[in-house]
């Protein structure tokens, strides 16, 4: 997979996450809609690090990031969630 297909894969989890914390607020499952927005937001996060740096923790995939891309570390970092 490359950092976009990744990042992709990323981004349908969270609205799938999402979805669900929608249906779980609408039958007045708080806690499990808590949970799943948070979770949403998780997967969020990762898609716009997968496409702005390339890599979701910097422990987890080291030297893969901007410096590795070339891309500078001080670049601006501007994305739409269209753009994934």
């Amino acid at each position: 997979m490359t950092y976009l297909s990744d990042a992709r894969a990323q981004l349908d989890k969270a609205r799938e996450f999402l979805e669900s914390a929608r249906d779980g607020y609408d039958f007045d499952r708080f806690n499990a809609a808590a949970s799943s927005a948070v979770i949403s937001g998780i997967n969020s996060k990762d898609a716009i690090c997968l496409r702005v740096d390339f890599r979701t923790s910097g422990a987890l995939q080291r030297g893969r990031g901007r410096q590795a891309s070339g891309v500078s570390a001080g670049a601006p970092a501007v994305i739409a969630v269209d753009d994934v």
